[in-house]
């Protein structure tokens, strides 16, 4: 038990060490330190290494969406998905679904916000929507199924000819993912 705590104390020392280095804005610091987590990073980091794309600096965007791609842990889904959702800066959207598509983190759970990415923005970026759904490997829940196509359905008639056809064609996916 003893142990236990303190494994647990040196985490939180260290998790506090990589904040500090994230927050304090050196960029050569904050590039070896996104480096250095992406072999030892954890999701209660995650927020923070989001938060650097503000700003606006490509080389630290490269190496922030480095990162999201060698991310492994199941965990990181739900920081993801909710800086994704909150984002609505197009280049970043495009950047997101390459990284999560990469990463191949498991994000069935979130089949209506994908075809909501997919519906809202352009074709490049419907077309990564399409490419995140069409990779589901895992069980999607029925409703989720249902409300999808029916998205879908409801907006067809506003997309150009190209959205129109792979929107026909994500639907057809949608119906053959696994379910409950």
């Amino acid at each position: 038990m003893q142990q236990l705590l303190i494994l647990n104390l040196m985490e939180q020392s260290t998790e506090k060490t990589y904040i500090q280095k994230l927050t304090a804005g050196n960029k050569s610091d904050l590039l070896l330190t996104i480096q250095e987590l992406r072999l030892t990073g954890n999701e209660r980091i995650l927020p923070y290494i989001l938060a650097l794309l503000a700003k606006n600096d490509a080389e630290i965007n490269t190496a922030v969406f480095d990162f999201i791609k060698d991310l492994k842990n199941q965990m990181a889904v739900l920081p993801l998905m909710e800086y994704f959702k909150s984002n609505t800066n197009k280049q970043y959207v495009f950047l997101l679904l390459d990284a999560f598509w990469q990463s191949n983190l498991k994000f069935e759970a979130y089949l209506t916000d994908f075809v909501n990415m997919f519906i809202q923005y352009d074709f490049s970026i419907a077309f990564e929507a399409f490419t995140i759904i069409e990779n589901f490997q895992e069980i999607v829940a029925k409703e989720q199924i249902i409300s999808s196509i029916a998205l879908l359905q409801a907006n067809i008639p506003g997309f150009d000819a190209d959205k129109a056809n792979i929107a026909g064609i994500l639907m057809a996916v949608i119906q053959n993912l696994r379910t409950e």
